[in-house]
């Protein structure tokens, strides 16, 4: 058996695809202790006589976008190596705000690049004022409808050279895009629950899309509600680009923007030049990290 190295294309559970060499391969991991997520570089070995590779190592990643788990203060990690994380929404069903939030600062903490996808806009072209205040902070905007074929042109474009992540609520066309860009991909297209206008789950596993060498796209399962993990060594505010900005004239360099004295970020606040959206929630994202820090490792 001779080690070779893949990209994981796929993950599920335990198991995935992997490819190498124009070769795609079902793979298992080694040991219950190595977690293999797509967008993964690993170390495999072709068996004799199985049609299931052996994954055996994951080399070191550049990034890694993990999601803090209820009833856990560890991350549960989603994707890897990527470059840029795509937010899709749409007029329905409507965006949220906090979510969204929340996309960007995780793009921002894992130093890749953040983008807007406005989807449907057939049902309404003018963004969310929640959307158009993330394009106001320099994040780029795409307005496309997969239905009238508009702005995928400019969306492919963005998405050139990038291996990207969508993540977005379910039913804001994730799938929709995904089959109008990459032709013969089969994406599962869900439809919205007409009680509640949100949208069903269609995606169960973490999928990648290749138009070419150098671009590649990875498909999330959509969520209503999603706590980044903090990379070590990072602060929140780290991830709030404006917010950011202003710490640097805080009087106390370890400053949180709540309470302290002599905070620069809170006079902006006071005085108008900062969004209390956006203060609200980094606040609450701050909250929600401290709570998940109470809860026992073991869990």
């Amino acid at each position: 058996m001779t080690g070779r190295t893949g990209l994981v294309v796929a993950a599920y559970g335990r198991r995935g695809l992997l490819e190498a060499d124009g070769t795609r391969w079902p793979f298992i991991p080694k040991g219950r202790g190595l977690r293999v997520v797509c967008g993964d570089r690993v170390r495999f070995e072709a068996r004799p006589g199985s049609e299931v590779a052996l994954v055996t190592r994951i080399e070191p990643r550049s990034n890694a976008l993990a999601r803090l788990q209820e009833d856990s203060r560890r991350g549960e990690v989603i994707a890897a190596n990527i470059t840029q994380l795509v937010a899709v929404c749409a007029p329905l069903p409507a965006p949220e705000p906090l979510l969204l939030d929340r996309h960007a600062c995780t793009a921002e903490l894992l130093g890749c690049r953040f983008l807007l996808a406005w989807n449907k806009s057939d049902l309404g072209d003018q963004p969310a004022s929640s959307v158009a205040e993330l394009a106001g902070l320099g994040y780029p905007l795409v307005v496309a409808s997969t239905r009238e074929g508009c702005g995928l042109d400019e969306l492919a474009r963005q998405l050139a050279g990038q291996t990207s992540v969508l993540v977005g609520q379910s039913g804001v066309g994730k799938s929709s895009i995904i089959n109008a860009l990459f032709p013969g991909a089969g994406a599962t297209v869900g439809g919205l629950s007409t009680g509640t206008a949100m949208g069903t789950h269609t995606t169960t596993a973490v999928l990648m899309y290749a138009s070419d060498s150098t671009t590649r796209l990875l498909d999330t399962p959509g969520v209503r509600d999603f706590t980044p993990a903090l990379p070590g060594g990072q602060r929140l505010d780290q991830g709030f680009r404006e917010m950011y900005a202003l710490a640097a004239g805080c009087r106390f360099g370890d400053c949180r923007h709540l309470h302290e004295p002599g905070c620069a970020v809170k006079a902006a606040l006071a005085g108008g030049q900062l969004s209390a959206r956006r203060y609200d929630s980094y606040c609450r994202l701050l909250a929600a990290l401290a709570t998940a820090a109470q809860r026992p490792v073991g869990r």
